[in-house]
């Protein structure tokens, strides 16, 4: 059973969350209105760093369906896929600076034709 000061540090986490995932929320970006993707990006901004596999299983996803949903936020510039060979090779998903530091929509997906149309986010 936690002690006072751990539940304190966990309402924190939460509410630093929430204030990035609100954030997350109010953009006008296409590549953030789709569930599975803002589910994505709420739980990077909780964990930092997230491996492949660990994605998957939270989410409930098959890894094409995963995968497919990675890449469209890897190109609109939300995340960054590495691979990482300690033992075994795995794939870990990181959230970029920018939306590590809670900003707004990436500088490259805000006329970036394959975000909203072409139209400025």
């Amino acid at each position: 059973m936690s002690g006072p000061e751990g539940t304190d540090k966990d309402k924190e986490k939460e509410k630093e969350v929430a204030e990035k995932a609100s954030r997350l929320a109010g953009l006008k970006s296409h590549v953030l209105s789709n569930p599975v993707r803002l589910g994505i990006m709420v739980y990077l901004l909780s964990r930092g760093i997230v491996s492949f596999t660990s994605l998957q299983k939270v989410l409930g996803l098959t890894p094409g369906n995963l995968d497919s949903h990675v890449k469209t936020l890897e190109k609109a510039g939300y995340v960054i896929v590495r691979k990482v060979i300690s033992g075994r090779p795995k794939t870990a998903i990181v959230l970029t600076d920018r939306c590590q530091r809670g900003r707004t929509v990436p500088k490259r997906t805000q006329r970036d034709p394959r975000c909203a149309g072409g139209r400025k986010v």
